[in-house]
């Protein structure tokens, strides 16, 4: 499966990135019909002002969800009353799976970066659920089409190799053999839990 993640410079804000040649205007436009063409999936980070315009572009599938980046901790500026706490990011066809424990919600938690160099960088917790939104899967092929600081394409590759992992026949029987010894440290620790008449009792 081929995946693109566009993280551009939002419309009307490339004068933020004045140093950087390749952070000129974008046509989002194009930027969707050329994913659409060229990729099985993708996703779109942008701005709460500029989703109206985006969704009503040509190119813009019927078929795309909304996700939300939501910030705890987030830039406060002065005379600004709404502060603007959110991301929308736009994600077309992502993998389909069937079963609670590949469920995803469409919203992420987490703070905005700080002193990373570039305005806009996204966590490592958010990359990690863009993967998990488009179904990602190891040996997927992701392309980070504004790669910026790099922190998504580095978040993939350890996505990737851990997913990879996992997959493996001997991870899960490893966990298995591995068990036991937990349970017995836990014991040890006087780690306690309640049993099914509400009394406390220790671990066996």
């Amino acid at each position: 499966m081929k995946i693109a993640y566009a993280d551009p410079p939002y419309i009307g804000y490339s004068r933020y990135y004045k140093d950087d040649p390749n952070c000129a205007e974008v046509d989002h436009n194009e930027l969707m019909a050329m994913m659409c063409r060229e990729y099985d999936a993708w996703a779109l980070s942008c701005y709460t002002n500029s989703l109206k315009t985006i969704l009503g572009y040509p190119s813009c599938p019927e078929d795309v969800r909304i996700g939300a980046w939501i910030k705890p901790f987030c830039s406060w500026k002065p005379n600004q009353r709404i502060v603007y706490a959110w991301e929308p990011v736009i994600f077309w066809n992502p993998r389909q799976k069937v079963g609670k424990e590949v469920s995803v919600r469409d919203w992420i938690s987490a703070n905005m970066t700080m002193e990373k160099g570039l305005m806009g960088a996204k966590p490592i917790k958010v990359c990690y659920w863009l993967f998990e939104v488009l179904g990602a899967e190891a040996g997927d092929i992701f392309t980070d089409l504004y790669p910026g600081t790099g922190i998504v394409t580095r978040a993939w590759e350890n996505w990737n190799n851990q997913m990879s992992v996992k997959n493996l026949p001997m991870f899960e029987s490893a966990l298995t053999q591995h068990a036991p010894d937990a349970a017995k440290a836990a014991a040890q620790k006087g780690v306690l839990r309640k049993n099914r008449s509400g009394k406390r009792a220790g671990v066996a």
